[in-house]
């Protein structure tokens, strides 16, 4: 991205580190308190989330920058 001088690089490296911290932090709770039914809900909510919105909205728009 920053090779293609894509404008929208910080905003969409600082969405990527922001799940990386949120994915960090969700492991930590997994390993400190176990597999809670409400832990599991809320990996699989955070995960479908962001394969579908970001690579739905925020990947989308780098594809078309590309074009």
């Amino acid at each position: 991205q920053q090779r293609i001088q894509y404008p929208k690089y910080i905003q969409h490296k600082e969405l990527h580190d922001q799940f990386i911290e949120k994915v960090t932090q969700m492991k930590e709770e997994l390993l400190k308190n176990g597999a809670t039914l409400p832990m599991v809900i809320q990996i699989n909510h955070t995960i479908s989330s962001w394969l579908i919105n970001h690579i739905m909205r925020v990947d989308a728009d780098l594809k078309n920058y590309i074009k």
